[in-house]
C-alpha cells in the first residue's frame, strides 16, 4: 500500500518521499492543464511553444552557420554563429528558470545536467572552427537539457493516472 503512495503522479515511476513527482520534467508536465481545463490555448502551452520555438531557432542558426562555414563564407557564418549563441543564451536562461521552478527532485537531475554539459563539449571537439565548436556544444547542451525538462510531457500520454484525472 505504501509503494502506491510513493509513485509519481505523472509517469507512475518511484519518487522520493515529500514530493508528488519523480523529476523536474514531471513537475513541469503536471503544471499543464488537462481534461476539461485543456482548452486550445493556455498560457502554459504558449510558454512551451515559445520555449521550443527558440530551441528550434538556435539549431536553425547553427545549421546555417555550419553550411556557410563549409562553403567558405566565414564572416557571414560568424554572424549566424553569434545569433545561434544569443538565442541559445535565451534558451539556457529559460531552462535554468524551469529547472529552478521545478526544483531538482534528486541527484539524478543534477548529474544529468553535468552529463549534458560534458556531452555538449564532446560533440564540439569534432569541429575545426572555434565558433562552430562553441555553437555546437551549446546547442547540444540546450537540446538535451530541454528534452530532460520536457520528458514528463512524453510520458504524459502513457500515464493512466493522469488521463483519468
Amino acid at each position: 500500500m505504501e509503494t502506491e503512495t510513493r509513485r509519481c503522479i505523472v509517469c507512475d515511476r518511484p519518487r522520493r518521499p515529500g514530493s508528488e513527482v519523480c523529476s523536474t520534467g514531471c513537475d513541469l508536465a503536471r503544471r499543464l492543464p488537462m481534461g476539461e481545463e485543456a482548452l486550445p490555448a493556455t498560457w502554459q502551452l504558449g510558454v512551451l511553444l515559445a520555449w521550443l520555438f527558440l530551441l528550434f531557432n538556435q539549431w536553425l542558426m547553427f545549421g546555417t552557420q555550419a553550411m556557410l562555414e563549409s562553403r567558405g563564407s566565414h564572416v557571414t557564418a560568424d554572424n549566424f554563429g553569434i545569433a545561434s549563441l544569443l538565442i541559445g543564451l535565451v534558451v539556457f536562461l529559460a531552462n535554468a528558470f524551469f529547472f529552478i521552478l521545478a526544483r531538482a527532485k534528486g541527484l539524478v537531475d543534477v548529474i544529468a545536467l553535468i552529463g549534458f554539459f560534458v556531452l555538449g563539449q564532446f560533440f564540439g571537439i569534432s569541429r575545426e572552427s572555434d565558433a562552430l565548436r562553441l555553437a555546437l556544444g551549446f546547442s547540444v547542451f540546450n537540446l538535451l537539457t530541454t528534452l530532460w525538462l520536457t520528458r514528463g510531457l512524453w510520458v504524459l500520454a502513457k500515464s493512466k493516472k493522469r488521463q483519468n484525472n
